[in-house]
């Protein structure tokens, strides 16, 4: 606004930044479009970058761009065709006469240290109630009297800042004391008296949560209450909300750092040896995400490039939605209890988050969490074979892509099915054409019979991916898994990003009533193979082969999978001078609860009957006799829980007529690697 024109002053600059999103080189050209009727817009230039490199550039605008509001209308294009760039900022300058606005009610500024004398400045059209303030020192800030303008009319006032001189810049500051900003009233808080030792399943959950749905009048009070049962693990539970905390560790400040600061005094004062659970039961919303009045598609350009209908949550409040807040872009739960500016990655808190905004959402998944865990008790018999069943999903795009993937998700398939899973597993792999990705398949028969884990490796983003499954709630697919829900790990870009007002495939699926699944594990940012393969490889050891992980939950192995790999070549920016292996340890979310386990038999139960038990003749017998020198004795035998290599010791008597006593012969004999019995 009142933009200085006169002959000699600088003209208006526009400045900008972009960062690339893809592994191609960037065109992006920036436009100026001017404030008249049907106008064109205006090329001021064409930045070249990249992959995920930044460009900045700065263009010098013209009079006739700028509105008579004072608004500048800028856009972003690709020349080249479709491109992915994120804009990071952008920022005008423009010399801009001494006038006061109306609407103003302060103004901040510093002053030149390299002129002569005190800092003066004139203003037309200032109130007779504006003051000036020297805050360079905040205790002792100095206020300064007007006196009559010199060189404007009658309304200028020119203000004299004794103690900004040539020494140093100083922090000024002009303001409308009949506008002052008034605070609210005090109000008193009450701060909850806590024992940091005592519990170890804590729950952050936020008031809107701990509201009634369907027959339950507290659902997230009822969750804690589940946790604390026989039933649900016997936890020492703890339940706080995120505004208490605020309060209570971030001086009433709405920021994701009060989560933070109690997180890491829970664990400083908890000992050594005690298990912390930590469930994040709200929605949160990434920091610079777009929130508007109804969710949008990826595609619109409302959340490509923004507009005024756009409002940033961390600046407007929670709308409904920011209820347990988020970290960074990209999104992280890890960075919540973990020592990162100290180069340890690693939570000191098993974390979980369930991203419900509505206390439905948040009651649908207890009850299927109820119904899960009431299924994989480690002391139970007769399982369910569904319980050792895992479906591998293997993607790519590019026909070199599409068979490393599979490489990697076989490897994976050998880990599952031997001791002490022993899994069955079975693998769709998506045949390169030159179709477009996504390609679609639908699993109602696999998903209903039931799954224990659905592993993906591949491209992604929050809803689309080289394989998709489709919509767990649309009817004519036929999905109907209810009491059979399936943990899913998908390996991708941002699948597991589920903090924008969006609706996610992660979300869908954690939230549908009685069916889809129990959790997923994926990245909310960029992902890249040689990164994911050795974090996803590991986890499948420590899940199904390692006796000291075997039973753990699904959050304390991926707490040991940054333990491990955090130090190692690629996931140390210290030896790879890159930042792309922390990200992708910080910031994979486990979007389900952070105490759950996946089926985990404590013992093995060998299981043999008479229908499975046969003698088979050796030539050149054609029959088998009393008379008989050798036989073959075919043993049928099942193990439908814990698979190891223990020896097993056979038994066979053979009895005769009276008075000859029976014989029994002992034939000891062990598991190979596929825990199957070896002939004697």
């Amino acid at each position: 606004r009142a933009v200085a024109t006169a002959p000699g002053v600088p003209a208006p600059t526009l400045e900008t930044m972009v960062i690339g999103g893809f592994r191609v080189v960037h065109r992006t050209s920036i436009q100026v479009i001017p404030p008249t009727a049907g106008a064109t817009a205006r090329t001021l230039g064409v930045l070249t970058y990249n992959e995920f490199d930044i460009a900045r550039g700065r263009y010098t605008l013209l009079p006739s761009d700028i509105g008579s509001d004072g608004q500048i209308e800028t856009s972003f294009s690709s020349p080249g065709g479709t491109d992915y760039y994120r804009q990071s900022w952008w920022r005008v300058t423009a010399p801009q006469q001494n006038v006061w606005f109306a609407n103003r009610r302060q103004v901040f500024f510093q002053n030149d240290s390299l002129l002569t004398g005190p800092a003066t400045y004139e203003l037309d059209n200032v109130p007779a109630t504006v003051r000036g303030f020297d805050i360079e020192d905040p205790w002792n800030v100095q206020r300064v009297e007007p006196t009559v303008a010199t060189t404007l009319g009658s309304t200028g006032r020119r203000f004299v800042f004794a103690s900004a001189t040539t020494q140093q810049t100083h922090d000024l500051l002009l303001a409308d004391e009949a506008r002052g900003v008034v605070p609210p009233p005090a109000r008193r808080v009450n701060f909850r008296a806590i024992d940091p030792a005592k519990p170890n399943f804590i729950v952050i959950t936020h008031p809107k949560l701990m509201q009634a749905a369907g027959t339950v009048p507290n659902v997230a009070r009822a969750y804690s209450n589940y946790r604390a049962s026989a039933a649900g693990g016997a936890y020492d539970t703890l339940m706080v909300t995120a505004p208490q905390l605020y309060d209570q560790f971030h001086y009433g400040e709405r920021s994701v750092i009060a989560l933070r600061h109690f997180s890491l005094w829970l664990a400083a004062k908890s000992p050594a040896t005690q298990t912390k659970y930590l469930l994040l039961l709200g929605k949160g919303i990434a920091p610079g995400a777009q929130v508007t009045a109804t969710p949008v598609s990826d595609s619109s350009p409302d959340n490509r490039q923004g507009s005024s209908a756009s409002n940033l949550g961390r600046i407007l409040g929670e709308n409904g939605l920011d209820l347990v807040p988020v970290s960074t872009r990209s999104t992280s739960d890890t960075f919540l209890s973990s020592d990162w500016p100290n180069d340890n990655l690693v939570p000191a808190l098993a974390t979980g988050r369930l991203v419900a905004t509505t206390p439905q959402e948040a009651l649908a998944y207890l009850t299927k969490l109820q119904e899960y865990e009431a299924q994989i008790n480690p002391n139970q018999l007769n399982p369910e074979p569904w319980h050792k069943s895992i479906l591998h999903l293997s993607g790519g795009a590019k026909i070199t892509e599409i068979p490393a993937f599979r490489v990697h998700l076989d490897a994976y398939k050998r880990l599952a099915e031997r001791p002490l899973f022993g899994g069955q597993v079975s693998t769709i792999q998506r045949v390169y054409t030159s179709d477009e990705l996504p390609v679609t398949r639908y699993i109602p028969n696999e998903l209903n019979t039931g799954l224990a884990l659905i592993t993906y490796f591949g491209h992604g983003s929050t809803t689309q991916f080289d394989i998709n499954l489709g919509d767990i709630n649309d009817r004519t697919i036929g999905y109907e898994n209810a009491k059979k829900y399936p943990v899913m790990m998908y390996n991708g870009c941002s699948l597991g990003n589920a903090f924008t007002n969006t609706p996610t495939f992660a979300t869908d699926w954690i939230f549908a009533v009685n069916k889809g699944s129990i959790g997923m594990m994926a990245e909310s940012g960029l992902s890249y193979e040689y990164l994911l393969d050795p974090a996803q490889d590991l986890a499948y050891r420590l899940l199904f082969n390692d006796p000291q992980w075997f039973g753990r939950s699904i959050a304390e192995v991926r707490r040991e999978v940054i333990r491990r790999l955090q130090y190692t070549f690629s996931y140390n920016p210290k030896l790879s001078s890159n930042l792309w292996g922390t990200e992708q340890l910080l910031c994979t979310i486990w979007q389900g609860d952070p105490a759950l386990r996946m089926f985990a038999p404590a013992k093995p139960d060998l299981v043999a009957s008479n229908a499975t038990l046969s003698l088979s003749p050796i030539a050149p017998d054609a029959a088998i006799s009393a008379a008989s020198t050798q036989f073959t004795l075919n043993i049928g035998v099942s193990n439908p829980l814990r698979i190891t290599r223990d020896s097993v010791e056979i038994r066979v008597t053979r009895s005769f007529p009276a008075p000859r006593p029976s014989i029994t012969y002992v034939f000891n004999n062990h598991l190979n690697n596929l825990g199957q019995l070896l002939k004697p």
